[in-house]
């Protein structure tokens, strides 16, 4: 029986639009680890929640069907000759520049959503949830009510935190843990295909920015004067 073999240029086009399908399928189930990825790339108020998701699936897409191509090109013993690589070096030469392509596209357009609070004119939501007292399961949200003026105050102030050094994120991860006081959230309306939406929680003078999947992929501010502000308003 003789080894099946392609042997038309026709075969090898059709071969490459096959293996490009199955890996975007691939890709499309290793979505999120992709992305938790990507987030590593983002502007620091970058979440999950507004992250831009096609270019990390395009991205493994190209990777997976030129890892395949080059093994079917291999197996089907076209790897023979001085010339026989050309075609796989140039395959990984134009993935590589794609793959920088794409990278470069996914912090541009992260950049563009973070920048919507100072790009554009529309007007957020801005809500405080606080939570009751008690043991954990028993405790219940409640949404604070907050006058246009505080939520322009409060908006600014959670715009204004700036990061801190390791040493300090780390320390503050430390002294806060998932029964907080109180949630910030930051809801602006949909902007050329993407909505932006901060999440913060607070607990004593520390708030945390929900960026990632787990607490060590969040950031963790000095929230003295949000505290000052909920204070001011008699929200805690």
């Amino acid at each position: 029986m003789k080894k099946w073999r392609i042997r038309r240029n026709r075969d090898w086009v059709i071969a490459a639009f096959f293996l490009l399908l199955l890996s975007y399928l691939a890709a499309s189930v290793y979505r999120q680890p992709v992305n938790r990825r990507l987030i590593e790339f983002s502007p620091v108020k970058m979440s999950i929640f507004n992250q831009p998701e096609h270019q990390g699936v395009y991205g493994l897409t190209l990777l997976l069907a030129t890892v395949l191509y080059t093994l079917l090109w291999v197996w089907q013993r076209k790897a023979e000759g001085k010339n026989a690589w050309k075609l796989p070096v140039f395959l990984w030469a134009l993935t590589g520049a794609a793959m920088m392509v794409l990278l470069l596209s996914y912090q541009m357009e992260c950049r563009r959503i973070v920048n919507t609070p100072w790009d554009t004119n529309l007007v957020p939501r801005v809500s405080v949830t606080l939570w009751s007292e008690g043991e954990p399961a028993e405790r219940e949200p409640y949404e604070a009510e907050l006058n246009q003026e505080a939520q322009k105050e409060l908006l600014v102030l959670c715009l204004d935190l700036q990061e801190s050094s390791k040493e300090e994120q780390a320390e503050r991860r430390g002294q806060m843990d998932d029964e907080w006081e109180a949630d910030i959230r930051i809801s602006y309306p949909e902007y050329k295909g993407h909505a932006y939406t901060l999440w913060f929680s607070m607990k004593d003078d520390i708030v945390r920015f929900h960026r990632g999947h787990s607490a060590e992929e969040d950031v963790y501010y000095d929230g003295t004067e949000i505290r000052d502000f909920f204070r001011a308003y008699r929200i805690l």
